[in-house]
């Protein structure tokens, strides 16, 4: 049996009978001796020299850990899954997990005693004979799991209940009938093997190996304090020149080099070679690299020639051996710019700030790559879309043609061009094709003060709904008044001011028929606010009136983007009042 270690003299023991295990140390009870008063307290003499007092000691049970016989009350140490522990005689039978079996002692007749018929399950082993080292005349097995090593079964009879607990009873060669021989394995494998305390103790070792692609390397695990080991076999890998059988096929470095190409390395480059493995290193045969020299060959082997020396034309022939510097069809002899490929009597002239067809100009309206400039005589950045541009290679500041678009409808105003700010002048001002939007008076118009109307034949008719009214309706001019049946209503109408700068709100005029002296009344009240949302918000100011009082319209003094105006209708005795328009007066403010 594999061990990484020796086995304790204890365990050069021989099984014989169903689990037959020979103690070691026979009946040699050293310095214990036994009390005739007592067949279960041995005494061992621990005195010094001189010193004759005396300790006492309890030999082991059944399942006590022991070392030697002498530790075991039945005089007996046994190896078991757990390691070496103490037995007793099987008279009155054995507990559950034990068998009985016949052991003997060296000249001593055989005896029979309770043993761990599992002493070998699942240990690491190379051969049968491993798992029965403890058990002569058993037909354990030692079998293979594959790359995870060889383990121990224990025999059993196909049919029966043999086996321990998370085992199963697999046939031997295939023979599946009951009472056909067979093995105890675990029932989820053997890779699922794992050492027992005996095992650990010792360090029991079985083959494995790694397999890949490159070929199968072997190796070892063994039961250590932490279990078993990974398998320490090599990983199979491709040939190299390295002394080492990298594949584990049993030769080393073969098919390496021998002939192969390889690189020779010095200052001045890498140049091929050809290489020899020899004692596991590579030696490798050819011409050296050498400082690059301007002549059309490649001296450092980097596969390009000459480089470093000047090449103008780029194409891979340094000027020192090229006819055409430039590469621009004309021999250097016969170019006026023998260094400038862009530069010929042929060439076309291009946007580059060079003379490229040897005229005497440079970049010359027209040429490749020009771009269209247009005419920018206000200086705005926007070109006259009204005069045709010029392909130049730079804009032209003489001649104004000096922007890249066409987009100004008026190109002796600077003020007057796309994303310039409208102006309330009777001018198309951002050239959108639209004169003042945005900017006129509520009123209509440019001017800084006006009355605002609302009502029939206003550019703001009235417009009652359920989130602006309640109870009011329209007559049949579009006047406002109350609905059929209805004594009471109101009508908000909002005002917007002046949509640049703010709007100083001053006077609310009512255009109202009140009948009945009195009995059809009107009350207004209003509010402002800089947006529609403020303005929702925004506290209503008491309500004036109810009129007609003497002090119609109503002067009032706001200054805000958006004023709403509330009007509220009462009528009385069939007096029902009616609302022909409500006007605001603003002024415009900075």
């Amino acid at each position: 049996m594999l061990k990484r270690c020796e086995i304790p003299v204890c365990l050069g023991v021989l099984f014989t009978a169903l689990v037959g295990v020979a103690a070691c140390g026979g009946d040699d009870t050293g310095s214990h001796t036994t009390d005739a008063g007592d067949a279960d307290v041995v005494a061992v003499d621990t005195a010094g020299p001189g010193d004759t007092a005396t300790d006492t000691w309890t030999p082991g049970e059944l399942g006590d850990p022991c070392s030697e016989n002498v530790d075991c009350a039945s005089g007996w140490c046994v190896p078991s899954a757990n390691g070496l522990e103490c037995t007793a005689g099987c008279e009155s039978g054995c507990p559950n997990g034990w068998e009985c079996g016949q052991v003997a002692n060296q000249g001593t007749d055989q005896v029979f005693v309770c043993v761990d018929p599992t002493v070998t399950l699942c240990q690491p082993c190379e051969v049968d004979e491993d798992c029965t080292a403890f058990a002569l005349g058993a037909t354990h097995r030692c079998l293979d799991s594959g790359p995870a090593g060889r383990f121990c079964g224990k025999s059993c009879t196909v049919g029966d209940t043999q086996c321990p607990s998370g085992y199963t009873c697999e046939p031997d060669d295939g023979a599946v009938e009951p009472g056909a021989p067979g093995q105890c394995v675990p029932s989820e494998g053997l890779a699922t093997c794992a050492c027992n305390a005996l095992a650990s103790e010792l360090e029991l070792v079985t083959v494995c190996h790694v397999t890949n692609a490159f070929g199968t390397c072997d190796g070892l695990r063994w039961c250590g304090s932490a279990g078993l080991t990974p398998c320490d076999a090599r990983v199979p890998a491709v040939e190299t020149c390295n002394g080492v059988d990298d594949d584990c096929d049993g030769e080393l470095d073969e098919g390496v080099a021998g002939g192969a190409a390889c690189d020779i390395v010095n200052a001045h480059g890498t140049c091929p070679g050809v290489g020899f493995c020899v004692a596991g290193q590579l030696d490798c045969v050819g011409l050296a690299a050498e400082a690059e020299v301007c002549d059309g060959r490649d001296q450092n082997c980097d596969g390009v020639t000459d480089e470093g020396f000047p090449d103008t034309d780029d194409d891979g022939v340094a000027d020192c051996v090229d006819e055409d510097d430039d590469g621009d069809g004309t021999v250097d002899s016969e170019d006026c710019a023998p260094k400038n490929a862009a530069v010929s009597k042929t060439a076309e002239e291009v946007c580059d700030g060079v003379d490229n067809d040897c005229d005497g100009l440079t970049d010359e309206e027209g040429a490749t790559l020009c771009a269209p400039y247009y005419r920018d005589v206000d200086g705005d950045g926007r070109g006259d879309e009204d005069v045709a541009p010029r392909c130049l290679c730079a804009p032209d500041a003489i001649t104004s043609f000096t922007v890249g678009n066409a987009e100004d409808c008026d190109d002796l105003d600077e003020d007057v061009h796309p994303g310039a700010p409208e102006r309330c002048n009777g001018g198309d001002d951002d050239c959108d094709g639209q004169t003042d939007e945005g900017v006129q008076a509520p009123c209509g118009g440019c001017a800084n003060i006006c009355i605002v109307d609302n009502g029939p034949g206003t550019a703001l008719p009235f417009t009652p709904t359920g989130a602006n009214a309640l109870h009011v309706a329209l007559d049949t001019t579009g006047a406002l008044t109350l609905a059929a049946g209805q004594t009471t209503g109101w009508y908000r109408q909002v005002v917007a001011g002046w949509p640049q700068g703010g709007t100083h709100w001053t006077v609310v005029f009512v255009d109202a028929t009140l009948p009945g002296a009195g009995a059809a009344t009107l009350s207004v009240r209003h509010r402002w606010g800089a947006s529609l949302a403020a303005l929702s918000s925004a506290p209503w100011t008491v309500a004036a009136g109810p009129y007609p009082p003497a002090n119609f319209p109503l002067i009032i003094d706001v200054t805000a983007p958006l004023i709403e105006i509330e009007l509220t209708l009462n009528a009385s005795g069939g007096n029902i009042p009616v609302v022909r328009q409500l006007s605001v007066l603003g002024q415009q403010v900075p």
